[in-house]
């Protein structure tokens, strides 16, 4: 299926509007349960207001197939794995 096109957000630097729209997208469609509440956990931890967030964040005029939404997701969770250990080792 179709999905909001979320690389944008992803190429912005994998910020909070783009764990916040990943999170509303999958929740949207009722898919990929376990990634929805990890990724919520994940958001809460950050004390992020995905609300807020999101009233910043205009809705794409492309779709792409949620595979494209998943390989963003993962790219994203390396960039901010590495950005974390390498700020915790400083």
């Amino acid at each position: 299926f179709f999905v909001e096109d979320v690389t944008a957000l992803a190429d912005n630097g994998c910020k909070n509007d783009f764990l916040c729209k990943v999170e509303s997208i999958l929740q949207s469609h009722g898919k990929e349960e376990t990634l929805v509440r990890n990724l919520g956990t994940y958001i809460q931890s950050l004390n992020v207001n995905c609300t807020k967030e999101l009233e910043k964040v205009p809705k794409s005029e492309v779709s792409k197939p949620v595979t494209n939404l998943l390989q963003q997701l993962d790219r994203c969770s390396k960039w901010l794995n590495f950005n974390a250990q390498s700020s915790s080792s400083n």
